[in-house]
């Protein structure tokens, strides 16, 4: 994480590029900008740098989820949590659009909008969502293991290269909110089964992680 001298000076580089860009790259740059002013927790200054690259007729409607997404996520941190959401399911509807079911970006969008819902307490919308981001993420797993096993190591790198700082670590996540969930919904038994299957999930990626181990044994314990 870059502090906040660190932002402003990567702010002024882009501030340049922006005054010398050829005009395909404005939405981008504006993008980056509002990246530097949301880092530092000035949303109202990220905003406007989003908005204007999402008004921008530069940007294709595929990429423009990149920035409509980063928008909710400002609204999200705002408070606003209806219009967060309409950010959130529009950069979700179009994700489908144009990528097949079991694609990342549509995972992210699905965990976002599951993480608003848990904020919401509107825990049986949440546990369909994080059910469904679960299953993609390890459809990622599953897949890089079998690639392996049957000796496609470039194969099986290339897809954890791509995809694995959302996989394993996410549904350990997506486990673990999803086994509160259920403890709020009084399904003990179910809640159970999530936290050891984040636990061993764990034991076999992270063994190291030993905060994160502490967290899933407390919650096994306290049922």
């Amino acid at each position: 994480m870059c502090d906040m001298n660190e932002w402003n000076q990567s702010r002024k580089y882009l501030q340049y590029l922006l005054i010398h860009s050829n005009g395909q790259d404005l939405p981008w740059i504006e993008y980056f900008i509002g990246q530097t002013f949301y880092e530092i927790g000035q949303l109202n200054e990220a905003r406007l740098c989003y908005d204007r690259a999402i008004k921008s007729i530069k940007i294709n409607l595929q990429d423009s989820t990149v920035v409509l997404s980063v928008i909710g996520k400002v609204l999200y941190s705002q408070g606003k949590y209806d219009q967060a959401l309409d950010f959130l399911q529009q950069t979700l509807e179009i994700r489908e659009e144009y990528y097949e079911h079991f694609h990342v970006d549509i995972a992210i969008s699905v965990d976002n909008i599951s993480d608003l819902l848990i904020d919401q307490k509107k825990y049986d919308q949440a546990l369909e969502y994080q059910t469904r981001a679960m299953s993609i993420f390890s459809n990622f797993i599953l897949t890089g293991n079998v690639l392996s096993a049957q000796g496609k190591f470039d194969e099986a790198l290339a897809i954890r290269e791509k995809d694995l700082p959302y996989s394993y670590t996410t549904v350990v996540s997506n486990l673990m909110d999803i086994g509160r969930i259920k403890v709020n919904q009084g399904n003990f038994d179910g809640a159970l089964d999530d936290f050891s299957r984040a636990v061993t999930l764990l034991h076999e990626y992270d063994p190291l992680n030993h905060s994160e181990l502490t967290i899933g044994l407390e919650w096994i314990a306290s049922i």
